[in-house]
């Protein structure tokens, strides 16, 4: 991938250098937000952290939306080997859940549909990420749940 030029993403170990990199990403895109020196509303704290934490959410479905509608307008097979950009779109949004899960449960934001609905994402990308397949499948999942999920709230 031209903007990873020093990372093969069909290596394990590069793939953990990027996940980690998305994780750290992620980690401190919300640790700005948080020291934003605004105020959202007439919100109550908890109130104001879980908005903040919205703003780091919709960065995530933005740049999903925009990674997955790349390959998805591109030809693919299901049940083929995963392509770099496959591997790119589960690595950072894996990081994200995991950024998110750990996020809510340091500052109590979490219930347990939280943790169903990231404990579930988080096996399918590592299922995904481990057999080497269904990164396409994963990718289209990813699109159709990110384009969709504005209507949600």
């Amino acid at each position: 991938m031209a903007f990873l030029p020093n990372y093969d993403l069909l290596y394990k170990r590069d793939q953990f250098s990027v996940w980690l990199c998305c994780f750290v990403a992620w980690s401190v895109l919300a640790y700005i937000i948080l020291k934003l020196p605004v105020k959202f509303g007439d919100l109550k704290k908890d109130e104001d952290l879980d908005f903040r934490n919205r703003l780091v959410s919709i960065v995530h479905g933005v740049l999903g939306v925009i990674l997955s509608f790349i390959r998805v307008q591109s030809e693919f097979e299901f049940g083929e080997p995963n392509t770099s950009l496959e591997i790119l779109i589960c690595l950072m949004s894996s990081a994200y859940f995991t950024y998110d899960l750990l996020f809510c449960a340091i500052l109590g934001l979490y219930d347990s549909s939280l943790i169903i609905h990231h404990g579930g994402c988080l096996m399918a990308y590592a299922g995904v990420l481990y057999t080497g397949k269904g990164g396409s499948e994963a990718v289209l999942v990813l699109y159709l749940f990110e384009i969709s999920n504005p209507f949600l709230h």
